[in-house]
């Protein structure tokens, strides 16, 4: 049978097609937003602060990690996209920003996590060389792209965030499918090692999840959700369970280990485009 994903080359050139700019968000969310704003539940919405305390010192992680090889690129239009990444990429770590210091009014330590992650990525960097802080760059990029798919193909989920918050994910999410290749082609450009890539993911993939996972726990443990076995066991069900979240996206992952993979064998577009006509109903209801 006949695979229905783009070729490879076919991938690569709908890539080089993407022109990447940043969408100016602004983010205001009114106090009014309850502390569990995702669903009215603590599992879900402590899953997702958790990803947003993680955003801003990431996201400056991955502009660090591409920057670095801009001087070995080459390609007019790749140059272009990096400039694009980077500038939506910083966007991203403003917006979240502004996300966490809210949740700090909520007794979240969001300052005080995010220098704690921050300080081991510098240390995680003192142990790596460039080339494999841009592998890591790779793998950590396929992951956001998968949740940018999850949330953009999920009006349900969706639904379960009020605005401004809803419209902060669909944004990013977004511009998450929009440069999901750049890293990626960068590495592919300046040489990286194809048995790096596939190493380096499996590693990424144990701790990224672990991460997230401890993190999450921790918040719902100092608030005391963590204390309530059938609110925890119906959220794991949600997202980790047989047909959860994130478990219903494993097939797309593992495509990452083939070698011809590209991140746009996966053609984006009409998710993008769909995505924007929303953002833009929203804020016209705003």
């Amino acid at each position: 049978m006949k695979s229905s994903l783009p070729t490879t080359s076919h991938a690569r050139k709908l890539a080089a097609e993407r022109t990447i700019s940043p969408r100016d968000l602004d983010l205001d969310i009114p106090r009014s937003i309850p502390r569990y704003w995702f669903g009215g539940e603590a599992y879900g919405t402590h899953l997702m602060n958790a990803f947003s305390l993680v955003f801003p010192p990431g996201e400056r992680f991955f502009m660090d990690a591409v920057r670095h090889f801009r001087a070995e690129v080459r390609d007019p239009a790749l140059l272009a996209q990096i400039r694009g990444f980077c500038g939506q990429e910083a966007l991203h770590s403003r917006e979240h920003k502004v996300m966490n210091e809210w949740l700090s009014s909520f007794g979240i330590d969001a300052n005080g996590i995010e220098q704690r992650i921050g300080a081991e990525i510098a240390h995680r960097r003192s142990q790596r060389t460039p080339m494999e802080d841009l592998a890591v760059t790779c793998a950590l990029e396929h992951f956001t792209a998968l949740m940018a798919e999850s949330w953009l193909r999920a009006p349900e989920l969706r639904a379960l965030a009020p605005e401004p918050i809803r419209s902060l994910w669909t944004w990013h999410a977004i511009e998450e499918l929009d440069h999901k290749s750049v890293a990626f082609d960068v590495y592919r450009a300046v040489g990286g090692d194809e048995r790096m890539r596939l190493r380096v993911m499996v590693r990424i993939t144990i701790g990224f999840i672990l991460g997230i996972s401890l993190m999450h726990i921790g918040m719902m443990r100092k608030d005391g959700t963590f204390d309530r076995p059938r609110d925890v066991l119906r959220g794991w069900f949600r997202y980790w369970g047989p047909r959860g979240t994130f478990t219903r996206q494993i097939p797309a992952y593992l495509r990452y280990f083939r070698r011809d993979f590209h991140p746009w064998e996966t053609d984006s577009r009409p998710l993008i485009a769909a995505a924007e006509r929303e953002i833009a109903a929203a804020r016209r209801a705003a």
